[in-house]
């Protein structure tokens, strides 16, 4: 595989992972402040495809980051746009 000598850290944006059809950060953005939300899910959506979900925790939100290409699908699921 050749994905298994990449060491990933949400913080740190990974070109060389590709493009993923859906990603899920559940339970993670509720421990970190507004500043490392956003530069996490800047990093996470460089590698959502196009039309890609982006899957939070229930108890998250995205409110105060600046999420331009996404749309709200339901209260947990976000969808990528062009």
């Amino acid at each position: 595989n050749a994905l298994h000598n990449i060491k990933c850290n949400l913080i740190h944006q990974n070109t060389k992972l590709g493009q993923f059809d859906i990603i899920f950060l559940r339970n993670i953005l509720i421990y970190c402040n507004t500043k490392t939300k956003q530069q996490i899910l800047d990093n996470n959506l460089a590698n959502l495809a196009i039309g890609g979900y982006l899957i939070i925790g229930l108890t998250e939100n995205l409110e105060g980051l600046m999420i331009n290409n996404l749309i709200k699908i339901q209260s947990s699921i976000y969808q990528k746009l062009a």
